[in-house]
């Protein structure tokens, strides 16, 4: 809902008419078709995964596009890092038992 709202703010606010909603027809979408799809960008992009189907269509959304990609591999590499240590800890704790 983040990158919808600031698309609707880059197109009402500063008059940018070249936004992610209208580059992929969301405009014209049901409400809950264009939630799923934002849910699917944030997940896919946040994921580190981006597929490149769904991408920002203006240097506004870039940056911020830019930011959320750097969040999505902070929050990965945490994720990471803690499945790490807890797989670590439980092999230490069962190797100290044998």
């Amino acid at each position: 809902m983040l990158w919808w709202k600031y698309c609707s703010i880059l197109k009402y606010s500063y008059g940018v008419e070249d936004t992610f909603l209208t580059s992929f027809g969301f405009e014209e979408q049901s409400v809950s078709e264009t939630a799923i799809a934002m849910s699917y960008f944030m997940f896919t992009s946040l994921s580190t995964v981006g597929l490149g189907d769904y991408h920002p269509t203006n240097s506004q959304e870039r940056v911020l596009g830019i930011f959320l990609l750097f969040f999505g591999v902070l929050v990965t590499s945490t994720v990471i890092e803690s499945l790490t240590t807890m797989a670590k800890k439980h092999y230490e704790a069962t190797n100290q038992h044998s």
